[in-house]
């Protein structure tokens, strides 16, 4: 208990109209210093920065609802460092990358291998596609709730999915190991993965930006996108253009 007295001088508890009888016994400690916040969420925002500058942090909330908040606030400490492991794991795969709404601003969006927000229906422009057609998926801290599946329009198979969580990792609809920190679990695996960039070139095979078609690098094979930008050059009126489909290679 000593070590905790030690790190933890400070208590920032949320002040509300209720009496919380714990907040007299913390007030009359002479080892705390009292720190008031003006509702849960900046007492949890509080709490995690004064733990990530010395170690630990407290805060004193009421139950339910002011708890909700604070989960709420400190929810990127579990995530810390994960990111940075997150993206050795897309360096070393060769994987296409894409992020869940909830996962804004933790992974690098201008990763080279980043194919926009995977959204259900409304995710970003042939995000879905490449996510739902993969032979498998790998989710490092998901939330599937109705918000982040659009309504539970998530077209993935549970059966092909690997998902790990700050603690835990679940194989498919096989086991789930405890214990795992995320974190560890991603690193260990960038080292163990063979390189397949196979998901990102079919991205890149059929993405096509707002605004003007793409052009083809120096000796890069020909892609349908890139076809695209001929049509454009060479067609004005009264000419129309009449595609032709075929399933033979040529």
């Amino acid at each position: 208990m000593r070590p905790l007295q030690a790190l933890l001088q400070t208590e920032r508890p949320d002040f509300r109209p209720e009496k919380i009888q714990i907040l007299d016994h913390l007030i009359a400690e002479p080892g705390l210093t009292n720190i008031g916040c003006c509702n849960e969420l900046n007492a949890g925002y509080a709490a995690d920065g004064y733990a990530r500058s010395r170690g630990v942090g407290a805060c004193v909330v009421t139950f339910t609802v002011g708890g909700l908040s604070v989960l709420n606030a400190i929810a990127g400490a579990y995530i810390a460092h994960a990111g940075d492991a997150f993206v050795e794991l897309a360096d070393a795969s060769g994987y296409a990358q894409a992020v869940m709404p909830s996962a804004k601003g933790l992974v690098p969006e201008h990763h080279p291998h980043f194919i926009g927000t995977y959204w259900g229906a409304v995710s970003t422009a042939f995000c879905a596609e490449i996510v739902e057609s993969a032979n498998a998926y790998l989710f490092a801290g998901p939330i599937f709730n109705d918000y982040s599946s659009v309504g539970y329009s998530l077209l993935i198979k549970k059966e092909k999915a690997i998902v790990v969580q700050p603690d835990r990792v679940t194989m498919a609809n096989g086991p789930s190991f405890g214990c795992v920190l995320m974190k560890d679990f991603l690193r260990a695996l960038a080292k163990k993965l063979r390189h397949n960039n196979t998901a990102h070139e079919n991205y890149r095979r059929i993405f096509v930006p707002d605004g003007h078609p793409l052009k083809s690098a120096p000796k890069e094979p020909l892609r349908v996108n890139v076809l695209f930008h001929h049509p454009v050059n060479f067609q004005s009126n009264p000419r129309a253009l009449l595609p032709f489909f075929c399933n033979k290679r040529t």
